[in-house]
């Protein structure tokens, strides 16, 4: 603790919960309410978001999005059910009543098989005037997904995760790659089909030091390095 903040007091857990949260909570109301009354000037486009989270629960998030703002509506836990067309254009229909039909310009979601038939059947319903649109990050996730399928993509992509495993399952190797490369080398991903390619420009980036350290002397002189998997990398 430095001396700047050696004589803040933190919040008690009964301020956090009884005091700040409902104070937050009426604040970010009022701001929703202030731009509802803009719906009918500008209308707004319904985003439909599926997520999976790392137990396997599948959550839906539905947002509003006008004029540059997005708002956050509320999410939907559909583990137990069934997500073919049915549920999901239920769904998408009960989310459009909510903020009136005449409102809603467009809808936006993922390209999956359910999600197409839903649209379709949306459409079709006369009482839906609207506009449906892909998602563009899953169209791009989809394109990524298949140009790593061709061979030439696919050995280089493989050949890359063989180093980068390597590495990191060693503390030694680890740490040499962070010193001769100033940093890591596997980012986070942003997209789910994009991390290979991500990783691949890392490697790109970094390939001064990567060459640095595999023709290193504390590469020569570890022991792991003349293991197969050292060999390999």
């Amino acid at each position: 603790m430095t001396e700047v903040d050696s004589g803040i007091k933190g919040l008690t857990v009964y301020e956090v919960m009884n005091v700040y949260l409902p104070k937050e909570k009426s604040e970010l109301k009022a701001y929703i309410d202030e731009l509802k009354v803009l719906l009918d000037s500008y209308g707004v486009t319904r985003i439909c978001d599926g997520w999976t989270g790392p137990k396997r629960k599948f959550v839906i998030n539905f947002i509003v999005y006008y004029d540059g703002r997005t708002i956050f509506v509320k999410s939907i836990d559909a583990s137990k059910e069934r997500n073919d067309a049915k549920y999901i254009y239920k769904l998408l229909k009960e989310v459009v009543k909510e903020v009136g039909i005449k409102n809603v310009v467009q809808i936006v979601t993922n390209s999956g098989s359910n999600y197409k038939k839903a649209r379709l059947k949306m459409l079709n319903n006369p009482r839906f005037q609207l506009f449906w649109t892909p998602c563009v990050a899953h169209c791009i996730d989809l394109m990524l997904k298949d140009m790593g399928k061709l061979k030439i993509v696919k050995i280089v992509v493989e050949r890359a995760r063989q180093v980068s495993i390597f590495v990191y399952n060693h503390g030694f190797s680890l740490n040499l790659l962070r010193e001769k490369c100033r940093g890591d080398l596997v980012k986070p991903n942003l997209t789910r089909f994009a991390t290979n390619y991500i990783t691949l420009q890392s490697f790109e980036s970094k390939k001064v030091g990567l060459r640095s350290m595999f023709t290193s002397e504390e590469w020569f002189g570890w022991r792991e390095a003349e293991s197969l998997g050292g060999r390999e990398a």
